[in-house]
C-alpha cells in the first residue's frame, strides 16, 4: 500500500513548519529534528509529524500526556 502526497496541497502547513517551539518541560517537535535534504519536502513531513513532542523519559510523558492544552502526541526518546 502506498500514500501520496500533493505537495501543492500541503502549503497551508508552511507556516507552521517554519515555526520553532517547543512543548511542556522544553520537549522538542519531532519535526525539529528531522532534517530534510529537499526543502520542498518539508511541509509533507510537517503533515506526517505535525506537532509530536519528543520526551525524555517515561515520567515525562506521562506528566503531559493528559496536558488538554494544547492536546500533543508524545513519544520516548529511548
Amino acid at each position: 500500500v502506498a500514500t501520496f502526497l500533493m505537495l501543492d496541497q500541503q502549503q497551508k502547513f508552511e507556516r507552521q513548519a517554519k515555526e520553532t517551539c517547543s512543548g511542556p518541560e522544553g520537549a522538542p517537535r519531532l519535526f525539529d529534528l528531522v532534517k530534510v535534504a529537499d526543502a520542498r519536502l518539508k511541509t509533507a513531513f510537517y503533515y506526517a509529524l505535525r506537532d509530536t513532542l519528543v520526551a525524555q523519559d517515561l515520567d515525562q510523558v506521562r506528566r503531559n500526556a493528559n496536558n488538554p492544552h494544547p492536546p500533543v502526541r508524545l513519544l520516548r526518546r529511548k
